[in-house]
């Protein structure tokens, strides 16, 4: 049975441009989970900074997912403590985090995935 997955996809506003990031980061997730043979078992989707946290969480209380996978790991904050948080939380779960992109990618170009 293929392992499921958790898409978060996050970015604030809701405005066009907004959206086409959500759905730029859905779909390249999308393809990261298809790639490695994951079922997408959910998707949240933030456009509110300080929800992405609170999204997050009631999702993990609803299971159903073994691994999280987001852009990077901005998608689940920006503020890096609170980052570190998530992870020890999803970490002391059992609960994966990989990431589409490196966080070190700050030029834009795509790297090899990793994982947290």
């Amino acid at each position: 049975m293929a392992e499921r997955a958790l898409i978060i996809a996050r970015t604030v506003g809701v405005n066009l441009q907004a959206r086409q990031i959500l759905r730029d980061q859905v779909r390249a997730a999308s393809e990261y989970c298809r790639q490695r043979g994951y079922e997408v078992a959910g998707v949240v989707e933030v456009t509110d900074k300080y929800q992405a946290a609170t999204a997050l969480m009631e999702a993990l209380t609803r299971g159903g997912f073994e691994v999280v996978v987001a852009r990077d790991p901005t998608r689940l904050s920006k503020n890096p403590a609170e980052q570190a948080t998530i992870l020890a939380w999803l970490r002391s779960r059992g609960i994966r985090v990989e990431f589409v992109v490196s966080p070190s990618a700050a030029d834009g170009r795509d790297r090899p995935p990793v994982q947290a």
